[in-house]
């Protein structure tokens, strides 16, 4: 299949792979124009030959450079070991004392040169959504202020992509911080505060959250129409818009993926290798409308990877 049909969905998917090692089912893929890959972080082996591997990769890839990220055994992104961070996310909550916003811009500049010498482009956050109330000490992300998000994720965005990294913010639009009387859309802005402000600072990629939001319904959100709509139309988002891992929306993944891809979701992770050809026969656009809304969603992913990772 030539990398000119964007409207064939392995543009639109994002593939964990089990090792970094070059045979030729992963060959193929990119040649048929793969958008990215996710590789354990812990089997590389060395950064010499993660950087080398994923050189080799990048040139199979040609003039469309992949989205190659890392991920550890939990599920959480990769950071490479040889870095002597804290957890990045947590910086936020002592934001306020003298000297943190150099330190937040310090650890993520650190952090986006150790990814991109391993020869990763794409890193799958950090977390924006705020902790809700009473969870302060034991959520990954910047704590539960939304100016204060407002301001270190931003920081932390531009300091890691200033290093070559693209960024996926996750998880918009949070689980709903607050509760009380106020309208579904007044809720959406003081949760989605941190993600439009980073979004005005370089942020293209915001990664939807796997659970639902409860003040737009009981979808979830990667598969909720109206949530990306309004991001779309009333807030005038113009990037990418990432799903979850697949089998974070349901067991039925062929299903998941179309869910996703139907409420507007751009680029599509799936973990389960062996499920791609499921995954890829229910995206296939059978209508010529279909064909040319799956360019549109390619597009945008095309567009950045163009716009970021070439020079």
């Amino acid at each position: 299949m030539p990398k000119s049909d964007l409207s064939d969905p392995r543009n639109r998917i994002l593939l964990a792979w089990p090792a970094p090692r070059l045979d030729d089912e992963l060959r193929d893929l990119v040649e048929q124009g793969l958008a990215g890959l996710v590789f354990p972080g812990d089997a590389f082996g060395s950064q010499e030959a993660a950087a080398a591997f994923c050189h080799e990769l990048q040139q199979l890839a040609g003039e469309e450079p992949l989205l190659l990220a890392a991920e550890a055994e939990d599920g959480r992104p990769w950071l490479p070991p040889e870095l002597d961070l804290a957890d990045p996310a947590m910086l936020g909550f002592e934001y306020e004392e003298d000297g943190e916003g150099m330190e937040i811009q310090l650890q993520a500049i650190e952090l986006g040169r150790a990814l991109a010498a391993h020869g990763l482009t794409y890193f799958r956050g950090p977390r924006l959504d705020l902790a809700r109330p009473g969870e302060r000490g034991n959520q990954d992300c910047f704590g539960g202020e939304p100016n204060l998000v407002a301001v270190v994720g931003p920081l932390y965005i531009e300091s890691l992509q200033a290093a070559g990294v693209i960024a996926a913010a996750s998880a918009f639009p949070g689980r709903g911080a607050i509760e009380g009387k106020l309208g579904a859309e007044d809720i959406l802005r003081f949760d989605a505060a941190p993600f439009l402000a980073a979004a005005g600072r370089g942020l293209e990629v915001f990664e939807m959250a796997a659970g639902s939001y409860s003040a737009f319904g009981d979808e979830k959100a990667a598969a909720n129409p109206d949530l990306i709509e309004w991001l779309r139309e009333d807030i005038g988002f113009r990037g990418v818009i990432a799903s979850p891992p697949l089998d974070q929306l349901g067991e039925d993944l062929a299903a998941a993926a179309r869910e996703a891809a139907d409420a507007g979701c751009n680029l599509l992770y799936l973990r389960q290798r062996e499920k791609l050809g499921e995954v890829l026969a229910a995206l296939a656009p059978k209508t010529a409308l279909e064909r040319k809304l799956a360019t549109r969603h390619a597009n945008r992913i095309r567009k950045l990877r163009l716009d970021w990772l070439t020079e």
